[in-house]
C-alpha cells in the first residue's frame, strides 16, 4: 500500500508539471500503472489501489482530451 501512495503522489507530481507549464498537449510513454494513474486522476479526480490495473494491453494508445473543464474523452487507439 505504501508504494501505492508513492506512485500516486509521482503521477499526481507529474500532472501538476504539466499544469504548471501550461502545456497544450503531451505524449508519454509509460507503463500501465501509470496510465491507469493518469486516466483515474485526470477525468475522475483520484485513483485508488484497485484502479491500478485499468490499462489497456500493449499496443494500444490511451488518448485522453480534455473538451472543457469538466468534460473528458478517452480514446483508445489499436495498433496491434
Amino acid at each position: 500500500e505504501n508504494q501505492f501512495k508513492e506512485l500516486k503522489a509521482h503521477i499526481k507530481e507529474f500532472l501538476k508539471i504539466i499544469k504548471n507549464n501550461n502545456l497544450e498537449s503531451a505524449a508519454i510513454c509509460t507503463h500501465g500503472a501509470v496510465i491507469a494513474g493518469f486516466k483515474h486522476l485526470i477525468t475522475g479526480g483520484d485513483f485508488k489501489s484497485e484502479q491500478i490495473f485499468d490499462f489497456p494491453i500493449s499496443g494500444i494508445i490511451t488518448k485522453i482530451e480534455q473538451s472543457n473543464i469538466e468534460n473528458f474523452t478517452i480514446e483508445e487507439i489499436d495498433f496491434n
